[in-house]
Formats: structure tokens, sequence, C-alpha cells
């Protein structure tokens, strides 16, 4: 059993992204009942799931080690939002960085994942 899950375990970290962010907005649209509330939830809470899929599907592609690459890069965005928050209202709020930050990362990590899905489509039938 073990085995099985073990072998089947990248399918379901590609697949999983997509599935979580159709039920996030369904069940947020049913909740609410608001279009845009349900989105805007689903973007923050599904681009950390985006962000593992494509971390996962990066160390897949390049022969090296790139989450601290990755790590470093969301920490630089987060400290540009805070200094543009701190010259712009001269209050920084750590929740509204975070929250402009998850939607970035669901900008820039859909993107990337459509990318790797069609590079790993390319690679599996070549």
């Amino acid at each position: 059993m073990l085995d099985k899950l073990v072998h089947y375990l990248p399918v379901i970290i590609i697949v999983s992204p997509i599935v979580f962010t159709i039920i996030l907005y369904q069940g947020n649209k049913l909740i609410y009942k608001h279009r845009w509330r349900a989105i805007h939830f689903m973007v923050q809470i599904s681009a950390f799931i985006y962000l593992f899929a494509v971390t996962y599907m990066l160390e897949r592609l390049v022969p090296f080690t790139i989450t601290g690459y990755i790590v470093i890069t969301i920490l630089v965005v987060l400290a540009i939002l805070l200094i543009r928050q701190w010259k712009k209202d001269t209050e920084v709020v750590l929740s509204k960085a975070l929250k402009m930050l998850s939607r970035i990362l669901f900008l820039i990590c859909f993107v990337l994942y459509i990318v790797l899905v069609v590079v790993e489509i390319v690679r599996l039938f070549s």
C-alpha cells in the first residue's frame, strides 16, 4: 500500500493544485454567495499549494536544489512590498503585505505551473 502511494505521489502533487483550487472556489461561492470574495479567498489559499507544486516540478526538472532560491525570492518580494507600503502610507501592516504577496505568488506560480505541466507532458510523450 505504501509503495503504491510513493509511486503515485508525484502525480498527486502535480494534479492536486487544480482540484484544490476548484473545490476552494466552489465551496466559498456556495457559502458566501459572492463570486469575487470566493475568488480572492481561493487565490490567497491556493497560492501556497501552487508554490509547493511548482517547487516540486522544478526540483525534478533542474539538477540542483531550487528551494533556497525560491524562499529568498519570496522574502525579497515581501521586503519590497513592506518598504513600498512604508514609503506610501508611513504605516506598515504586515497582513496587507502578506495578502499582496500571496496574490503575486498565485499569479507567478499559476503561470509557472501551466508551463511546467506542458513541459512534463512533452517530456512524457517524447
